[in-house]
This record gives C-alpha cells, structure tokens and sequence, in this order.
C-alpha cells in the first residue's frame, strides 16, 4: 500500500527519506521538512512564516552539514504532494510528522500576487490575503540533498601530505642559509696566548 501511494503516474515519481528529516520528492528535485514544525512550530500569518522559513537553518548529521536554503512551497508544489503523493496529514503510512489535520488546519503556498492555502484533510484549497488569518507553514528547498556537492574541506591525508612538504621545503631552505652564512662569515679561532687566528 505504501508503494501505491508513493510512486505516481507515468513519470513514476517518489517521496524518498533522505535521513536526517529530510525527504526528497524526485518528480518535483524538492527536498521536504520531513517535520513541518522544525521550521514554523505554529500557525502564523504569511509574512512571519516566510520570516521563520528564510531564516531556518536545518542541522543535517548524515551529511555533516547545515542545510538553510529553505523558501515558502509554491501553492502547486503542496498539491502535488496531496493529490498525487495521497499525503492526507501525518497517517501511518506516510513519510512525514506532524502535519496538522486538526479543524481548519491548512498550510501557507505561493500563488502569484497573493498567498494561498491547502488543507490536508480535505484538499481544498483558497486565495488569501497575506494577512487573513494565521495558518500553518512548510519550508522546501529546490535539489536533492544527497545530491549536494561534496565538501570542499580536504581529507586527513591530503592535509598530512601537504605539511610533510611544507617542513621539507623549510629544512631545505634553512639548510641552504645556513651553509651561505657559514661560507660568508670568515671563522677565527683565538689560541691559548690569545692570538686570533683566521681560518679563512
């Protein structure tokens, strides 16, 4: 039954958990708050969700990464998830938590020059003003987060090797120095009646 409701139309489309509270949709290359409340723990007016959302920064331990390029879902992309993932709030079968199913429980989406909002209960769906009344919000990013570029911090090796270079580099070129000043410098040995011999 999971399966059915995952995997949609022709395009064979998937909800995938990435771990870490993240969960990929693969039709749409979105990565989902697998728990809306992370980011906007309560229901909020439009504008101070887009605040909450703009500003969360998502600790991923997997990844050993912090994931903070969240934006407000545009209206479409919540369908999607209801109409063709069957997401109808936080059921068993589901991948995500959380998802709010109570009396007018409904989620703030983009929707050209107003704001928009869907129920996961009934799929219904209005326009409304950026201020008409608190509701709830979920943060998407766009992309696939198991499919971010590699951290450019370089491995323990890399590091090992380039120092092991560096001391060489430097115990050459103080040897260098130091057999330059000793062939500059003319040395002198001073004998037991106190007369200064050069040796150079």
């Amino acid at each position: 039954m999971l399966a059915g409701m995952l995997v949609s139309g022709a395009a064979q489309a998937t909800l995938v958990d990435r771990g870490g509270g993240l969960i990929c949709d693969t039709d749409q290359n979105l990565t989902w708050l697998q728990n809306p409340d992370l980011a906007v723990p309560y229901k909020v007016y439009f504008n101070t969700a887009g605040i909450f959302i703009n500003n969360y920064v998502h600790a991923d331990p997997l990844r050993n990464q912090f994931v903070d390029d969240w934006r407000m879902p545009i209206i479409t992309e919540l369908f999607y998830l209801y109409w063709n993932y069957g997401i109808r709030g936080s059921m068993p079968d589901t991948l995500f938590q959380n998802v709010h199913t109570e009396n007018n429980a409904a989620y703030w989406g983009v929707a050209l020059q107003y704001s928009a909002r869907i129920d996961f209960v009934t799929g219904a769906y209005n326009l409304l003003a950026n201020t008409a009344q608190p509701i709830y919000a979920w943060a998407v990013r766009d992309g696939d987060v198991d499919l971010a570029p590699a951290s450019a911090v370089p491995e323990p090796s890399t590091i090992a090797l380039l120092g092991l270079a560096l001391c060489g580099l430097a115990t050459s070129r103080r040897k260098r120095v130091s057999k330059q000043l000793t062939r500059d410098i003319p040395s002198f040995l001073i004998l037991p009646n106190e007369t200064l011999y050069c040796l150079k």
